[in-house]
């Protein structure tokens, strides 16, 4: 009783300690919200609606569906931001969705897998 004890806790420290989204991806988002800060002063408003909903999809990677609400929606406030940008600008806005749509969604089959949920891919079932 005692070793069965033991392990669950052991289980319980490793889920705890074991990252949601990994060091590379982070890294990503990272540089996706500087590509993105570029843009910030065509509508300030959506961007920081975008920048909000993209942490609270990172912090709540374990809960899918959650975090796919926020994933979509920082996706759909960037393309706002794009609807006020310059003709100039709006291709260069509109390439970073598929790299947050595909890399989102990467980290989402990942937690969904490891958590054993549900989830249906929008991006990824385009580019394979």
């Amino acid at each position: 009783m005692l070793l069965l004890i033991l392990v669950g806790v052991l289980l319980v420290i490793a889920f705890l300690y074991t990252p949601g989204i990994s060091k590379q991806e982070v890294s990503l988002f990272t540089d996706v919200k500087q590509k993105a800060h570029v843009y910030s002063g065509f509508h300030p408003e959506y961007f920081m609606k975008f920048i909000n909903n993209l942490e609270l999809f990172e912090e709540n990677i374990n809960d899918v569906q959650l975090a796919a609400t926020y994933l979509y929606r920082a996706i759909g406030f960037i393309e706002e931001l794009a609807m006020y940008s310059d003709s100039d600008h709006v291709d260069d806005i509109h390439t970073l969705v598929p790299v947050i749509g595909v890399a989102g969604e990467r980290i989402l089959m990942d937690s969904a897998i490891k958590n054993n949920m549900k989830f249906r891919p929008t991006y990824l079932k385009n580019i394979y």
